[in-house]
């Protein structure tokens, strides 16, 4: 860690926070909401529980009948979202 921030912060003239980054291996270390894994097909990406729980929460809230939405601009909304977050993950 120490050689990468020295060549970041003296070559590169950029800052490193020290207390959000850290070097570990890439199983280990959790990334915009993602890490990675071994799998038997080699190494594979993995979405964080946290958030599959987010999705999950704002797939509900979209569902909820409280917002005065029809059907079809309900179902428009969570169409433009899930398309969105699976882009995101792609």
């Amino acid at each position: 860690m120490r050689n990468i921030t020295n060549f970041l912060e003296g070559r590169l003239k950029l800052r490193v926070n020290k207390e959000k980054n850290a070097a570990d291996r890439p199983w280990r270390r959790k990334f915009l909401g993602f890490s990675f894994c071994i799998s038997r097909d080699g190494i594979g990406i993995r979405v964080r529980n946290k958030s599959v729980k987010k999705f999950m929460d704002r797939v509900r809230q979209i569902l909820s009948r409280r917002g005065g939405l029809s059907t079809k601009q309900r179902l428009e909304k969570l169409s433009r979202f899930v398309i969105g977050w699976a882009n995101y993950l792609v």
